[in-house]
């Protein structure tokens, strides 16, 4: 698993994973503990895996999400819990407000070639459980990002390109930020992903950018995994940090992961 095309999934899962204890209890201190035995993948991973499982091998991306969400029930918010409950015709009622439609859309932007197919994709991964202007524009953001940092773009191309398909604020500063977010900022796609750009934006490598966005407080292991894929495809992820992610994941997420390596190397050579 050193490929490039799945640096940023395991970018995303480390910035979960480590983000995991702070959820709850936000930390602002730069220098906290940064693996500690306690943390735990969340449900950023498991849809993350989910959204690979799916370009890798293909169907209703509704069905992984399904599959995912009942299999491995961990942390989901109250409006994707409601679609994972709901039957039938029911669930084009549900549709959440959260952030989980850009938390888990990573695969997305190491898959796609081209900037239609990875707008086109992100927008039908938030479809079925996030169809808001919000959901989709997050998705879309997020899965963009990601694509130009694989195509070589700079910070300041990257986020040039951005600011002509969001409407988020994407001109903050770090430090204008840091000590007031928090929790009131809510766990939207708006309260969340412009402001885990930024953390990623103004970083100097991957664990800095994992460090600023985890001590931002809030919605922390979202923010990090949404950093943390954009952080990885740019700097790449040290070696021990792919280790102890292989070491937190079941052997289905790890063999999903090399499947959607496998597929995805195949998509881009075939596309050259």
């Amino acid at each position: 698993m050193k490929n490039m095309t799945t640096n940023a999934i395991i970018g995303t899962i480390f910035g979960d994973i480590v983000g995991s204890v702070f959820e709850v209890n936000n930390t602002k201190n730069y220098n906290f503990k940064m693996c500690g035995w306690d943390t735990h993948y969340t449900d950023d991973t498991v849809l993350t895996i989910a959204t690979a499982d799916w370009l890798a091998h293909g169907g209703s991306v509704e069905s992984y999400y399904d599959t995912y969400g009942h299999k491995y029930p961990c942390g989901y918010g109250k409006g994707f819990i409601k679609w994972l409950n709901a039957i039938g015709s029911a669930r084009s009622e549900c549709h959440s407000e959260g952030n989980g439609s850009a938390m888990r859309v990573s695969p997305i932007g190491c898959y796609a070639q081209t900037i239609e197919d990875v707008l086109g994709l992100a927008e039908t991964s938030a479809y079925y459980t996030h169809n808001t202007k919000d959901g989709i524009e997050g998705a879309k953001f997020v899965a963009s990002a990601i694509f130009w940092i694989r195509k070589g773009c700079s910070k300041e191309q990257v986020k040039e390109n951005l600011a002509a398909i969001t409407s988020y604020n994407i001109d903050l500063k770090y430090d204008e930020i840091k000590d007031d977010y928090g929790w009131k900022y809510g766990a939207t796609c708006k309260g969340t992903v412009p402001y885990a750009f930024i953390a990623f934006y103004e970083s100097n490598s991957f664990e800095d950018a994992i460090r600023r966005a985890v001590s931002l407080g809030g919605d922390s292991d979202t923010i990090a995994a949404i950093c943390g894929g954009m952080a990885a495809a740019y700097y790449g992820i040290p070696q021990k940090y792919v280790d102890f992610v292989c070491e937190k994941l079941p052997k289905e997420f790890l063999d999903v992961i090399n499947q959607f390596d496998g597929k995805a190397l195949s998509y881009v050579k075939k596309d050259k």
